[in-house]
């Protein structure tokens, strides 16, 4: 119960739906669960779906010629999805992947357009969408920050990160290798 108590906070986070709404919304939820290592997503697979996980944790990466690049971790009370392929409803390049054993509630795309049918207030539902966008900044402390900052910065903004997924997971969401993050950790303690 306490996890769609988070959801329906998530939900009034973005917009004070009444209780017939929030009623409907959750009527249209679907629970799933996933094993660890199991795919949510693929490439060549069109993202019509939101996801707000219960328990567990998903990692959202993308394959380049020889290594996985981690764009984002997701946890607990957290809602996913690939963005580009939800908007555009064109195929993703990405992997969305267990990396616990994970329960999610998840709501079709179609879904949603029958809420916003019904109800004008959940075109406010962007404003959840959003929340998967990866931030640029991100991308700009890889290219232009060193390994110790970018190590320091994942420290402040997602510490319990560090314990929770491997470190090789890491090291690809921080842009370095497994040696460079191994070396960067050792000496931060």
């Amino acid at each position: 119960m306490q996890a769609i108590d988070e959801l329906i906070k998530s939900l009034h986070s973005v917009h004070p739906f009444p209780d017939e709404q929030v009623d409907a919304f959750i009527a249209k939820l679907k629970y799933k669960k996933f094993s660890k290592k199991e795919f949510l997503l693929k490439p060549h697979q069109k993202c019509n779906f939101m996801a707000f996980i219960q328990k567990g944790s998903l990692r959202f990466y993308a394959l380049n010629e020889s290594d996985e690049h981690t764009l984002h971790f997701f946890t607990e009370n957290a809602w996913v999805a690939d963005y580009e392929s939800f908007v555009s409803q064109q195929p993703t390049k990405n992997y969305l992947q267990a990396l616990e054993e994970n329960e999610v509630l998840i709501i079709t795309l179609e879904d949603i357009h029958l809420l916003m049918e019904h109800y004008m207030s959940f075109r406010n539902l962007a404003s959840l969408i959003n929340q998967w966008v990866i931030p640029s900044a991100h991308y700009v402390a890889i290219a232009n920050a060193s390994p110790d900052e970018r190590y320091k910065n994942l420290l402040e903004q997602y510490p319990e990160w560090i314990n929770r997924f491997p470190q090789m997971y890491i090291a690809s969401y921080l842009g370095m290798t497994k040696e460079t993050f191994s070396w960067v950790k050792s000496r931060t303690r």
